[in-house]
């Protein structure tokens, strides 16, 4: 009878550790997707503002995204 309780045991620890390890690798996934995405934006505006300034522009469209002069 202990036996069985021990493998019942052992097995839903296995399983606890096995969902917690589930969620922190999504977590890690989807912090280095918003994290990209920052940084994206982040080129695509200094960018267009680099082009803006060097053309003479007062409007660029980068990745579908308008950016006006400020």
């Amino acid at each position: 009878m202990k036996a069985k309780a021990f493998v019942l045991l052992e097995s839903m620890l296995g399983l606890i550790i096995s969902i917690m390890a589930v969620e922190v690798i999504s977590l890690c996934i989807f912090s280095g997707h918003k994290l990209v995405n920052d940084s994206s934006k982040r080129i695509d505006r200094l960018y267009a503002h680099h082009v803006m300034k060097k053309c003479h522009l007062h409007q660029i469209i980068v990745h579908g995204k308008e950016y006006d002069e400020d």
